[in-house]
């Protein structure tokens, strides 16, 4: 099989390969330890391998040079990217587990026992304040008490 990419195309590639073994080094530092990510991580590295065997030919050996300013601003914006995709899962979960935490004190054990349908119901009672909250205020207001 034969792809074949423009030269903006290709540097996009490059920046979201090297999203992902971003993705794959840091879950392995931070103790990432299923097979499937281990699978994952050395796929991802061999595919970026791969594609960097093609800089060359696509004018783009600067954006895998170490040393260039071009290598820097692509990690910069990778950089970027993730940390505004972290911090919004980071949100996210922590909204969602502020919910199911409130709805089981709320409803008890029977929450399990709800249907997917009424699980949503009872979450829309408390997403609202934690996501204006959270949305106003960041994790500033967060307070844990005894």
């Amino acid at each position: 099989m034969k792809i074949f990419f423009s030269q903006k195309q290709y540097k996009t590639l490059l920046k979201v390969v090297e999203t992902a073994t971003w993705i794959a080094g840091v879950g392995t530092d931070y103790g990432a330890q299923s097979d499937d990510f281990k699978i994952f991580c050395n796929e991802a590295h061999e595919i970026a391998e791969h594609l960097k065997s093609f800089a060359k030919e696509m004018n783009a050996s600067k954006l895998i040079d170490e040393e260039s300013e071009e290598f820097n601003n692509m990690l910069d914006i990778v950089s970027n990217v993730m940390e505004e995709y972290e911090n919004v899962v980071f949100y996210d979960n922590l909204i969602h587990k502020l919910i199911i935490r409130d709805c089981v004190k709320k409803y008890g054990k029977n929450y399990y026992k709800f249907s997917p349908e009424e699980r949503m119901v009872k979450h829309l009672e408390f997403s609202k304040k934690y996501e204006s909250a959270i949305s106003e205020y960041g994790i500033d207001k967060i307070i844990l008490s005894d």
